[in-house]
């Protein structure tokens, strides 16, 4: 693709934005696939990178937890849009500038009726029914095999709050194929 666009003659004037909604296990941990129940690091570490069409910033990292919700906000505003005021989602075109987007200290996620939190260090995972709260700390135990939770759970209240406040104030109610209240 970037190539096609150097030969067209339109990178210069081309943003492209590359990322993934999920990841996949691929054998890890006995699973292969995106599993509801075990929402490793694989599923959630996902690739979020926008090539600016003059290369500014090409090569830098950020540690900034993008969404999928980030997309339109900043499609947008590199294109010169201002976003309606019902739109969620920050404007990462900021970070072209030198300018930071708002401080977002969580992630959060869900597939099926299985929800997640992380702040970096801890992941949380839970059904949304919050039975046996899951909580791995990825510095200690990248592979997240084991459940510290019982030994942490001023960090559960603190991601269980985070999950509570994305979704609205109440945490959603899943059958087996739908949403049935919040």
């Amino acid at each position: 693709l970037l190539n096609k666009l150097d030969d067209l003659g339109l990178a210069e004037r081309t943003v492209v934005l590359y990322l993934s909604d999920h990841g996949l296990t691929l054998g890890e941990q006995g699973i292969i696939g995106k599993s509801r129940s075990r929402l490793q690091y694989h599923i959630h570490h996902v690739p979020y990178m926008i090539r600016h069409p003059e290369g500014n910033r090409a090569g830098d990292r950020e540690s900034y937890f993008a969404s999928t919700h980030d997309v339109a906000q900043t499609v947008l505003s590199f294109a010169g849009v201002r976003a309606p005021g019902a739109m969620n989602g920050e404007d990462l075109s900021v970070l072209f500038d030198g300018r930071e987007p708002p401080e977002r200290r969580y992630f959060t996620s869900c597939y099926a009726n299985y929800l997640l939190a992380g702040d970096g260090r801890f992941i949380f995972i839970t059904d949304s029914e919050e039975n046996e709260p899951e909580l791995y700390d990825s510095r200690e135990d990248p592979e997240q095999v084991r459940n510290v939770a019982d030994q942490n759970p001023d960090k559960v209240q603190e991601l269980r709050q985070a999950l509570i406040d994305d979704a609205g104030g109440t945490l959603p109610q899943f059958a087996d194929e739908e949403v049935i209240g919040g």
